[in-house]
């Protein structure tokens, strides 16, 4: 069967092509520098023609069609605006490396991109998102980071789902690369799973031709559902799919008896291939489909349109086919008979005076070869849409029912990008992708499991057909819960086992408001004030009710005592203000409550952001991070009714002092205590809106630790901070020690108690320095009675005779009489 071209295009020289299934565009882009878009929708409308850099080695367009990233033999990568295409201010250069780039991928939702080539790295570049972004020279530099490769890159693939990043190596391996933290992880890597190749120093259309394997393939592509990837075998002719344990899965083989030199996978998962004799080969479940392609020369690539496919051809052909998804016959070729009239060559119409000329100013420029860079420019890129919903629904307490969102310790809403954090701790974390189906358009979730020690774990993924929206994370497993139906599912980190359980049936009118995973149980709050008790093993061993619905929960792995937030169904108010809120501390297998229904000071709206984090320390003490950014932990829980809250870091200005920047730009997302350091995720808001509600993006930021400073500084250093500070952590330190929770850590906690005891004296001394400065008498005497230790009694003596205080002397020497006499009992 033979079949005409649905559109045939002619470049002066060779083009790449690349269609956008989100605007339906297809996008070409020659090597002398014109780049092309065309609505495929409408053939009968004009093209839109622009001015790029010229030498091209890859052309990308972005996931919304908003956008296209290029690269070139120049080492320049080129961000393009669709929409603008035949203005002269269309794009800027946002890149440029000392050797020449191959490959570059949109990533997390285009607010990212990935670029690599001949420099054996790649570059990570964060892209200006918005209009309100505040990026200046110094902050644009910073937007860059650099992976080192082993050796040079030829082709990128990402997968939005688990965040993977295959990267061709010129060695001819393949590494796969985690993109889910600011700074890529290694997963795995094939050794000699493509050709090696090459690459000479020509440019135009030499300049992504290999010298030693002309034309081979060297890509990896991944599948719309991330689970498959597919690239071409070292055996000519044939292409070898993976799974995401890279094992083979499957080989097509059979219908190519050239080199394979491009490959697309199509949203509705038909695979096709092209090789070096024009052989062009749709891979269906059904078996292969061959299609010959008639080109003057060699071709470039290809990409799937909406129904079929564009090639691009080194004579300056385009040729698209729209009905190869339709099509079932085997052997259709392309012919150039009835070709269109050519309306699209480079300079078809115009006189020279008529053409444009494009000035385009690289003012979004970062050099990595020392060249430096221009002024960023004043017109963001206002139509890429990224970050959270920061508007928060206003909540009304009431005294039964109340409803309110499901919280889990580090959950976030989605984001524009489909993307949430269903839970996040010091372990790891936990996220959900939603995808749309190429079938029905139906969305799909998919949920990752990421830790921050991948040698103790390793990260993993599943098609989640349940769309859980809730989960508690812990170093052994996973609890997820569906918090409208009830619905649970627990499974190892170190294999598939797993089960699943819906809710008693008397439960129907309730919702799941918080989980937690404990060492050998899991909880689960509902609406409705009950609380359920699960074993591990997916066994109901316990059921009991609250004075009021569970707002959240978090138990310690080390103990597993629970730490519960819930509502007071006797005292509400009708701003939602911290009198409603109260805490329990409850353990299991002995059945008690250390402390029950006790008020819980935080103040704001009752919903899912009243609480920024909920955990227990190293140590073992509960913490909150609530509305107002400040650390709070519980100390003397063990003692009925004597529990008091210490507020230990103000964590705002804690990140203001630990990077800089002002307060209202800088955030922090909790994520654990660590002795006296507090381990968190950092956030700056580039938004000029600084009460817009921040969280973790996509990829996560780098974790960062804050050394403990209780909010009272009046200076940068205080030695009335010090003291309450060691204070306060020596009577953690201390309870924890005497109740032997953790025997295998007691001489470690005994030196760190020492520690704080040294820095208690040495900061009430510092003080007795300034009374006796001051000449406070009064004050001097009673920091003097702080003191409990001869050498810092010895110390104050010594103070005290050098500003000529005898009487206070004398007084010191009975202290420390008194004190060796009860030493000596």
């Amino acid at each position: 069967m033979t079949s005409q071209p649905a559109i045939r295009d002619v470049f002066s020289k060779p083009p790449l092509v690349a269609f956008s299934h989100a605007t339906a565009k297809l996008i070409a882009a020659s090597t002398n520098g014109v780049i092309r878009s065309i609505d495929l929708k409408d053939t009968t409308k004009q093209p839109i023609t622009g001015d790029i850099i010229e030498n091209l080695t890859c052309l990308t367009v972005s996931n919304n069609g908003k956008l296209v990233l290029i690269t070139n033999i120049d080492g320049e990568v080129f961000l393009a605006r669709v929409d603008r295409l035949d203005e002269p201010d269309n794009g800027k250069k946002i890149f440029r490396s000392e050797l020449p780039l191959r490959s570059a991928v949109f990533t997390h939702g285009d607010t990212r991109c990935v670029v690599g080539g001949d420099d054996n790295s790649l570059a990570i570049i964060k892209l200006p998102i918005s209009e309100d972004s505040q990026d200046d020279e110094d902050d644009i530099a910073a937007h860059v980071t650099s992976f080192s490769l082993k050796d040079s890159c030829t082709n990128l693939a990402y997968s939005a789902i688990g965040d993977k990043l295959a990267v061709s190596l010129s060695s001819g391996n393949v590494e796969i690369l985690s993109l889910t933290s600011e700074t890529p992880q290694w997963d795995h890597t094939m050794t000699g799973a493509l050709a090696k190749v090459a690459y000479d120093s020509f440019v135009g259309e030499d300049a992504y031709i290999p010298m030693d394997a002309s034309y081979a393939c060297t890509k990896v592509v991944w599948n719309v559902s991330g689970d498959e990837f597919a690239l071409p075998s070292l055996t000519g002719g044939e292409i070898q799919v993976y799974d995401r344990s890279y094992a083979v899965k499957r080989t097509f083989k059979g219908a190519h008896n050239g080199q394979i030199m491009d490959l697309c996978w199509s949203s509705s998962g038909e695979l096709a291939s092209l090789d070096a004799d024009e052989t062009l080969v749709v891979w269906r479940s059904t078996g292969p489909q061959v299609f010959t392609v008639e080109a003057k020369e060699k071709l470039t690539n290809m990409t799937w349109t909406a129904t079929g496919l564009a090639i691009g051809c080194v004579s300056g052909e385009l040729i698209t086919y729209d009905d190869i998804l339709q099509s079932k016959t085997d052997g259709v070729e392309f012919t150039d008979d009835d070709a269109p009239v050519n309306l699209f060559d480079d300079m078809a119409g115009e006189s020279d005076e008529e053409a444009r000329q494009f000035d385009i100013e690289d003012d979004f420029v970062i050099d990595d070869d020392g060249i430096g860079y221009a002024e960023p420019s004043k017109r963001a890129y206002d139509d890429i849409e990224s970050g959270y919903e920061s508007k928060k629904p206003k909540y009304v307490p009431k005294a039964v029912g109340y409803t309110h969102k499901p919280y889990t310790p580090g959950c976030t809403p989605w984001n524009t990008d489909k993307r949430r954090y269903l839970t996040m701790n010091t372990v790891g974390y936990v996220w959900a992708v939603k995808t749309s189906s190429s079938l029905d358009s139906t969305e799909e979730q998919i949920i990752t499991a990421t830790f921050f020690d991948r040698s103790a774990n390793t990260e993993y993924y599943f098609n989640d057909l349940s769309q859980y929206d809730m989960a508690s994370l812990t170093s052994t497993g996973c609890l997820f819960a569906l918090s409208s139906l009830k619905q649970l599912y627990y499974r190892l980190n170190s294999s598939s086992d797993s089960w699943t359980r819906s809710l008693p049936y008397i439960f129907a009118d309730a919702t799941v408001t918080a989980v937690t995973l404990a060492g050998k149980v899991a909880m689960v709050a509902l609406s409705n004030s009950y609380v359920l008790v699960y074993t591990v093993h997916g066994q109901l061993e316990d059921v009991m009710k609250l004075d009021g619905a569970v707002v959240a929960m978090v138990a310690d792995p080390v103990t597993d005592l629970v730490f519960m937030v819930h509502l007071s169904t006797s005292v509400v108010t009708e701003n939602g203000s911290g009198s409603d809120l109260r805490y329990t501390i409850y353990d299991h297998f002995d059945t008690k409550f250390y402390q029950r229904g006790l008020s819980l000071p935080l103040t704001g709206e009752l919903d899912r952001d009243l609480l920024r984090g909920v955990f227990f320390s190293e140590e073992g003490d509960p913490c909150v991070v609530g509305q107002d950014h400040v650390l709070l932990v519980l100390t003397k829980w063990r003692e009925p009714q004597q529990a008091v809250w210490i507020p230990l870091l103000d964590t705002k200005q804690g990140m203001v002092e630990e990077v800089g920047g002002e307060v209202g730009k800088l955030s922090s997302w909790p994520l654990g205590l660590f002795g006296s350091t507090f381990w968190c995720i950092g956030l700056r808001n580039n938004s000029t809106n600084i009460k817009k509600v921040m969280y973790p993006s996509f990829p996560l930021p780098a974790n960062m630790e804050i050394s403990i400073k209780i909010p009272v500084l009046e200076a940068k250093t205080d030695p009335e901070e010090e003291f309450i500070r060691a204070k306060a952590m020596g009577q953690l330190l201390n309870a924890t020690i005497s109740a032997n929770t953790v025997e295998e850590r007691q001489d470690e906690l005994e030196e760190k108690l020492k520690e704080y005891s040294m820095v208690y004296d040495k900061s009430i001394l510092q003080l007795f320095i300034v009374a006796c400065q001051e000449s406070q008498m009064a004050k001097a005497v009673s920091l003097l009675k702080l003191l409990r230790d001869d050498k810092a009694l010895s110390a104050a003596a010594k103070i005290a005779e050098r500003f000529g205080f005898l009487k206070l002397v004398t007084g010191i020497t009975k202290m420390r009489e008194n004190l060796m006499s009860l030493e000596d009992e």
